[in-house]
């Protein structure tokens, strides 16, 4: 990468010609790699981002193994297919492709970072039931220009805070309530990050910005009664509250899940 890039660490495991596409094998590698990057460094503040580059998918099964992998934490960018074997030119177009890049991050960044308490982009995609989480968890910000992803946002913090949004909470439609922690309570530590690197990455990134090191919900019921509804960690595994009797469930953007049973 040129001078200008100088900061930016690629992480590009070294693939064969036959591995050049979306595949199982080569996610998992792109994920290893990228993990093991990351536990050494020494957290991650509001200016670090993170985008991950792949070339133009052959089918629909691709997509999903790619965003089941990052969908939630990286920004997720495509290289021309018929760049596949071409080094240089693959080189080339990222490289003119990362300066506008930046800046449709940094509007991300603003939302998930500087308005997490109040923006619906770092919720909870599992738990917190809306559809809009469900439109988050698609490639929703695609081919936007940075005009393009303001109206985007726009549109989704507007429907968010009329249908969601009272009293500087949020209600989902199981009638939970959502409280954004303050940050004193955010304790200025790295997010939990679960028992898979998929949740570890998904700990620190949303869309391809640094969360906020801490940054949760309490969540509670909206009668004022204990907790009883069922929950999904962020490995996808079931927890039903009824039995447990809580009175608030802490509930990363990750879906990571506090107090453990």
């Amino acid at each position: 990468m040129s001078k200008r890039f100088s900061g930016t660490q690629v992480i590009a495991p070294a693939m064969g010609k036959s591995d050049r596409v979306i595949s199982e094998r080569s996610v998992a590698r792109a994920m290893s790699d990228l993990v093991t990057s990351m536990r050494v460094a020494n957290g991650f503040d509001q200016p670090a981002r993170l985008s991950v580059w792949a070339y133009q998918p052959e089918s629909v099964a691709q997509v999903d193994t790619l965003w089941t992998a990052f969908g939630s934490s990286a920004w997720i960018e495509f290289i021309p297919s018929h760049l596949k074997h071409k080094d240089a030119a693959s080189r080339g177009y990222i490289e003119n492709r990362v300066k506008p890049l930046f800046q449709l991050m940094n509007e991300i960044s603003i939302e998930v970072f500087s308005r997490r308490k109040s923006s619906p982009l770092p919720i909870p995609l599992k738990n917190f039931h809306s559809d809009i989480s469900s439109t988050l968890q698609g490639h929703w910000y695609s081919n936007a220009s940075v005009d393009e992803l303001k109206e985007r946002i726009a549109s989704l913090c507007g429907k968010f805070r009329q249908f969601h949004t009272n009293n500087f909470t949020h209600t989902d439609r199981r009638r939970l309530v959502f409280a954004p922690a303050i940050d004193t309570q955010c304790h200025g530590k790295p997010h939990p990050t679960g028992d898979d690197e998929r949740c570890f990455v998904a700990g620190r990134f949303r869309f391809g910005s640094a969360l906020f090191a801490g940054f949760h919900y309490d969540v509670s019921s909206g009668n004022g009664k204990t907790l009883a509804s069922i929950f999904y960690d962020c490995c996808g595994r079931m927890r039903d509250l009824k039995p447990e009797r809580r009175d608030y469930l802490n509930v990363f953007p990750n879906d990571h899940l506090l107090p453990a049973k």
